[in-house]
């Protein structure tokens, strides 16, 4: 099993936009990129000797600060969406932790209020099932 934190207010995978009206090029927003390095800086540091190949699971769990209007909240329910964060940690680790995205086949995410702000992120290795 790896696992490691990575601390801030981590922002979310953004869609791809595009330069220009008509034939604009399309680019990564800036907020991205520079998530996705600072996942893969702390990522790096727990790579496997050999990328994994086979069925992976992964756990993420975001901590984000709790709203004053409801200090005492345990789930985060404002943006950003499950599916954006586990976008933006999967995307990250591809080529440090894994060949390929498509390898994980099983995922746990939370979205908890908590103090200081971070992702705490956790990845195994499955076995086959008839294996």
């Amino acid at each position: 099993m790896i696992s490691f934190t990575v601390y801030g207010d981590v922002a979310a995978e953004a869609r791809a936009r595009h330069s220009g009206i008509r034939h604009g090029r399309p680019y990564t927003p800036p907020n991205t990129v520079a998530w996705r390095l600072i996942i893969r800086e702390e990522a790096f540091k727990h790579k496997p000797d050999v990328l994994w190949d086979g069925p992976i699971g992964l756990a993420i769990t975001h901590y984000k600060l709790a709203p004053k209007s409801a200090p005492k909240r345990v789930y985060n329910r404002t943006k950003p969406d499950v599916d954006n964060i586990e976008a933006m940690v999967m995307n990250s680790l591809k080529g440090i932790i894994y060949t390929d995205d498509c390898r994980i086949v099983h995922i746990e995410t939370d979205k908890l209020c908590g103090d200081p702000p971070r992702m705490e992120i956790g990845l195994w290795q499955m076995e086959e099932a008839g294996a």
